[in-house]
């Protein structure tokens, strides 16, 4: 960091450097072409170099790390000229960087991209450009790009012809996507295994998106648009749509359908929605018990909150098995500031419980968050667990003193006294 370098002269003669950093050099605003054609350089720093506007271009064959992030003033991508083949991750955060040249594939060996704003929305960010650009690069397979307002061409439909096989996560998140780019993003990426468009404003998830057959993990929140879905990939396991007020019932039930559930191991997040008829037995208060014999059963649990009093931290369940506590994994986020929320997850317990069972006998379970829950409801897999060995009262009192039951069918509903 040095406030009083205004430029880099001519580094021709030092053709054996590797690493040359000017990182934080705040009033540099002119770089020597001679610094892209040092044949041996590895390393070359220039982040945060907020005055600097332009790069030469770069001849790097041996570049192995770029860094260019925090640049607010680059106003363009600098030329590669020729291939870049060691480079594999590239930073370009805050940056005022509305287009990526042609020549950015060829850094053809990236495999992990993060571009995009942490101050405010980069407006005219050119979507056609990028997408053709990522799309021919082999090896990338993460691509992170936030606060971008993207620019779309008149024959955008012309990039639905172009496919990306590569990209597993994609994060572009509070890029302003409407309606019109979310078909392009699903034909271009029909690969992709985690995908986030949180902070959106499309408002109806098309049925293309079942093309994406690979898609596993999908984060829609803060989409406060979005009321509709006409399609749910085939493979989905992880979803977030907290903080979408417009989402239809219709749409909340396809996503609650009890088949969709029992095809895998789940865990959704939803607007604040009532427990999902599905579960058999149902629970206003802080916890739910029951009371299982020979192996822990498999269920799916839906707990429902309406008042986080935590910021910046996660839903995290436990389940207290004969006085013993295990935390399962946390589930959803709530970086989200209080927004009421329904989760429906399978509880998995991968603990060894072996010191805790009781052999041949009832064991008492309860479930609890850490940040208590409104509603619990349970859910039992019938096919990998028998219901003779589950049970929502007390099997060793006639009446639970805590609770009354209600049985409506196969259904318990408990409410605390």
């Amino acid at each position: 960091m040095c406030d009083s370098l205004t430029e880099i002269p001519d580094v021709s003669c030092l053709s054996k450097l590797e690493k040359l950093s000017f990182a934080r050099c705040r009033n540099l605003f002119t770089i020597h072409h001679s610094v892209g054609l040092l044949e041996k350089l590895k390393i070359l720093d220039a982040e945060g170099c907020r005055e600097l506007k332009s790069f030469p271009p770069l001849k790097l064959t041996s570049l192995e790390r770029f860094e260019l992030s925090y640049c607010v003033s680059l106003e363009s991508f600098p030329e590669i000229l020729g291939k870049m083949e060691n480079i594999t991750e590239l930073g370009l955060i805050d940056c005022p960087i509305t287009k990526l040249p042609p020549s950015f594939r060829n850094l053809t060996r990236l495999q992990v991209l993060y571009l995009g704003q942490e101050t405010y929305r980069l407006r005219g960010f050119d979507a056609a450009t990028f997408i053709s650009n990522i799309c021919m690069m082999p090896e990338l397979f993460r691509v992170e790009a936030a606060q971008l307002q993207w620019r779309l061409p008149d024959d955008v439909l012309k990039l639905t012809s172009v496919a990306c096989s590569s990209i597993q996560f994609l994060c572009f998140a509070n890029c302003d996507l409407g309606d019109e780019l979310l078909p392009l993003i699903f034909s271009c990426f029909v690969n992709v295994i985690n995908l986030d468009l949180s902070w959106s404003k499309f408002t109806v998830i098309p049925e293309c998106i079942k093309e994406c057959r690979f898609l596993t993990i999908l984060t829609l929140d803060f989409c406060n648009h979005l009321q509709e879905f006409r399609g749910i990939p085939p493979n989905l396991k992880k979803f977030s749509a907290i903080g979408c007020p417009a989402l239809t019932s219709s749409s909340i039930s396809m996503l609650l359908n009890q088949e969709l559930h029992e095809a895998g191991d789940t865990n959704f997040s939803l607007p604040r929605v009532e427990i999902p008829e599905w579960f058999e037995c149902q629970s206003r208060g802080p916890s739910i018990f029951f009371w299982f014999r020979n192996e822990f059963p498999a269920i799916a649990v839906c707990v429902v909150n309406s008042d986080f009093k935590k910021f910046s931290s996660y839903l995290v369940p436990s389940v207290i098995i004969n006085g013993h506590e295990y935390k399962h994994k946390p589930l959803c986020s709530y970086f989200f500031d209080g927004k009421p929320c329904t989760v429906v997850f399978r509880l998995q317990m991968k603990d060894n419980l072996h010191e805790t069972l009781l052999e041949k006998e009832w064991n008492r379970a309860e479930i609890v968050c850490e940040d208590s829950c409104d509603e619990y409801g349970i859910h039992v897999w019938k096919q990998q667990s028998s219901m003779g060995d589950i049970r929502f009262t007390d099997p060793f009192r006639k009446r639970n003193i805590c609770s009354s039951e209600v049985a409506v069918g196969e259904k318990t509903k408990i409410s605390r006294q």
